[in-house]
């Protein structure tokens, strides 16, 4: 399948292909050296320049992935993603440096919108999902090169699943950052962010029956409308955010919520996904004890419910499922929900189950009401009980 090659007049570029396919029907990697156009190549030189010199000897191998290492970065919309894979683990000061990165490569190539750095330890690249990013969506540019040792994928398996993977905590967090008051700038790296998110993770709900694979946002778009035309109008706002189109805070938000937790579900009820490195500590939840709450009393004031509790439960094959009691109803919900529930409170990727949530209290009660009611409208939550 290829795209039209034509840009819209809201700023969508129509266009957009595939991967290839080899004769088994396994992906092959689109990436290459003689892709990466002007003025880019400076400004990939320098960057790989920057993290040869800072990480040293923990530097186990670098790679760039994306629209640049594919030939289509457009300048002022595109970033530089990075991949670092470093022997040992990551430390908080790699973290704070890969901003300055960032800066730094902004500052002397001003078209550049950012540089996204992934921090991956070697061994973490024994996940599927990460050998996928490393095998088939970067270019090799410095180092131990590990792609000639990985697995090659189809577009049917599991770890083809990038961003619905994700899509559950991603949703929350985005909905946290728009809360927290951000300029102009900001506004419009989170409205982008979320909107490619969410473009992206849509393919992937459908991937399987178009039988390939790719990250070219129009593709994504009609793949994804083709089956769910009901979804098409928010489908194509989130096309048109993740091309940089404006929005009020409020639009982006009632956007999020509307499509982004009617997509987690919709990912959740068809995909069983296996843990990631960073929720491995989660696969307790089941033998937890019920300490997880939302602790302020006033989150459902305008409904008269008593406050709403949070328990560690397991599904009926074993997995860790997370109940939540208003009043004496109790509401079974999907994994996805409780990664949502965490990038919402705002913890970090280390969160265990017997830490407790405190609800975002800058959320008002009124609309903290709205949003569980919403929900059940959208099917967020899988089986209601009653107790007692």
């Amino acid at each position: 399948m290829r795209a039209r090659s034509k840009g819209g007049a809201d700023g969508i570029r129509e266009e957009g292909e595939l991967y290839p396919k080899d004769s088994e029907g396994f992906l092959l990697n689109p990436t290459s050296a003689a892709h990466i156009q002007e003025p880019w190549t400076p400004a990939v030189e320098e960057a790989r320049e920057l993290v040869r010199r800072f990480f040293g000897d923990r530097l186990h191998s670098l790679y760039l992935r994306g629209s640049v290492a594919r030939g289509a970065a457009r300048p002022n919309v595109s970033d530089i993603d990075l991949i670092v894979v470093t022997w040992g683990s990551v430390r908080a000061s790699d973290r704070v440096w890969c901003g300055e990165l960032s800066a730094v490569i902004v500052l002397h190539h001003p078209f550049v919108r950012r540089v996204d750095v992934s921090l991956t330890p070697l061994e973490h690249t024994v996940y599927g999902p990460v050998q996928f990013r490393l095998k088939l969506s970067s270019l090799f540019l410095w180092g131990n090169d590990l792609r000639p040792g990985l697995p090659r994928f189809r577009p049917e398996d599991e770890a083809a699943l990038q961003y619905a993977r994700t899509l559950g905590w991603d949703v929350g967090h985005s909905l946290v950052l728009l809360r927290g008051s951000p300029n102009a700038k900001e506004l419009s790296r989170i409205r982008m962010w979320i909107g490619k998110t969410l473009v992206r993770a849509g393919f992937e709900l459908v991937m399987a029956e178009v039988e390939g694979y790719t990250t070219d946002l129009y593709p994504c778009y009609e793949a994804f409308v083709a089956r769910f035309p009901d979804r098409k109008a928010d489908m194509r706002r989130a096309l048109e955010l993740a091309a940089g189109a404006d929005a009020s805070l409020d639009e982006a938000e009632e956007l999020i919520v509307r499509l982004g937790l009617w997509l987690s579900a919709a990912v959740d009820r068809r995909f069983s996904l296996s843990r990631s490195p960073n929720d491995m500590r989660l696969d307790g939840a089941a033998k937890a004890p019920a300490v997880l709450e939302l602790s302020t009393s006033e989150v459902l004031r305008s409904t008269g419910e008593a406050p709403p509790r949070l328990r560690a439960i397991s599904s009926e094959k074993g997995e860790p499922l997370v109940a939540l009691r208003i009043g004496r109803r109790e509401v079974r919900l999907p994994r996805s929900f409780l990664d949502f529930m965490v990038g919402l409170c705002g913890t970090e990727g280390d969160f265990r189950v017997r830490d407790a949530l405190v609800w975002d209290r800058t959320m008002p009660p009124a609309k903290a009401a709205r949003l569980l009611a919403s929900l059940v409208e959208w099917g967020m939550l899988r089986r209601i009980t009653l107790i007692g």
